[in-house]
């Protein structure tokens, strides 16, 4: 009996050192201020990784496992994804390198590479404990770039360092800024110890459980970051006109008759078509002159399903041809701030018509502030 309860004790402190050395760190999800998810990271002593993200908007949302071997360095050797993606598809991820052997497999792939040299594999599907894996390789990187697989460089540098209070403790949590994987930088917000702190936007927000009171503060200053950033690429890319603007020698379609004209003169004022005309129209006095070298002009086209969260979204709109837009749910002080920016010239995007959710109070109400409970509510509401 003795000898038993020796080989229980060592049992039990063995499990409790093993316990002991895994770091569990929890993150919440909100959507539209509510909790609605959650992000739960194990690391274990032995360079393992287990990742659980679900959340739930309305119904879909995903849910995910994610299991990883790391590297000496935090570098993913292995990973496997499994679960359903936000449309509740199936979803089964697998990706090793064994050295410069590096092979992987999803939905859109199953592709192996050689590859020398330190670098970063980018899933098809992805749990937000990725980035921050990513973030830690690129700032280990030297010049703090690191190459991505399957194609790609990506880099690191650090914006700001602000003060959080959490309910049991304050801290300074360092705001980066994460490029190469989209038109514009990631943002991401990581602790002293360069562990995941938070994600923000104005429509959803993973942060660190126990500190959901600092949200305001680091959405604050990752929006000045934002704004800078918007205010400069506005600065450089775009012009206000002055003047009313004459397009010359372009072709454009005729409702009336149902065909394309050719050789026809535009005139816009103030952000609008006044007149299509002949193209021998005289230049007017104080009106800016364009030749449209025989191309089609069209009116902008319109968008009417979107949910605007400027960044990248104006710059597409424009390219695409999409010069007004309708916004189906946004937050409302967000979306005013980003319609007053490109209305300022401060940011780049198209027309904003305002038409988000209303709707009714309960636990299955949407992802909305604007709840109401009757007919009065609703048109006050409006």
């Amino acid at each position: 009996m003795k000898t038993m309860a020796v080989i229980l004790f060592v049992v039990l402190v063995a499990a409790t050192s093993v316990h002991a050395a895994e770091r569990v760190e929890r993150s919440t999800l909100l959507l539209a201020g509510a909790k609605a998810g959650f992000q739960e990271a194990r690391y274990g002593d032995d360079g393992k990784l287990a990742v659980h993200f679900e959340f739930n908007d309305r119904g879909r949302g995903p849910n995910l496992d994610a299991s990883y071997v790391l590297d000496a360095h935090g570098m993913p050797t292995a990973i496997e994804l499994k679960g359903v993606d936000y449309l509740k598809a199936p979803v089964a991820e697998t990706y090793t390198r064994n050295g410069d052997a590096l092979s992987w497999k999803n939905a859109a792939e199953d592709d192996k590479r050689t590859l020398a040299g330190s670098s970063f594999f980018l899933g098809l599907n992805q749990v937000p404990e990725d980035s921050i894996l990513l973030a830690r390789a690129a700032l280990a990187a030297p010049d703090h770039k690191l190459a991505l697989v399957p194609a790609g460089v990506a880099s690191i540098h650090k914006l700001a360092t602000v003060e959080v209070k959490g309910k049991d403790a304050s801290r300074s949590v360092d705001l980066y800024a994460l490029k190469g994987l989209g038109l514009l930088p990631d943002f991401v917000w990581l602790d002293q110890d360069q562990r995941f702190f938070a994600s923000y936007s104005g429509w959803s927000t993973l942060i660190r459980e126990g500190f959901e009171d600092a949200i305001k503060t680091i959405g604050d200053r990752q929006e000045q970051e934002e704004k800078r950033l918007a205010e400069a690429r506005a600065s450089e890319l775009t012009r206000q006109l002055t003047s009313p603007l004459l397009i010359r020698n372009v072709r454009v379609f005729d409702p009336p008759s149902g065909e394309v004209v050719n050789a026809r003169a535009v005139l816009i004022d103030a952000g609008r078509i006044v007149s299509i005309g002949d193209a021998d129209v005289s230049l007017l006095d104080g009106v800016e002159e364009f030749d449209g070298g025989n191309r089609f002009l069209m009116p902008g086209l319109w968008d009417m399903h979107v949910h605007f969260t400027g960044g990248a979204d104006g710059l597409l709109d424009l390219a695409s041809g999409v010069t007004t837009v309708r916004d189906m749910a946004n937050q409302v002080e967000t979306l005013k701030a980003l319609i007053d920016g490109i209305e300022a010239g401060k940011d780049i995007g198209p027309r904003i018509i305002r038409a988000g959710i209303i709707d009714g109070k309960g636990p299955f109400a949407g992802p909305t502030k604007v709840l109401v409970d009757n007919e009065k509510e609703a048109l006050d509401a409006v």
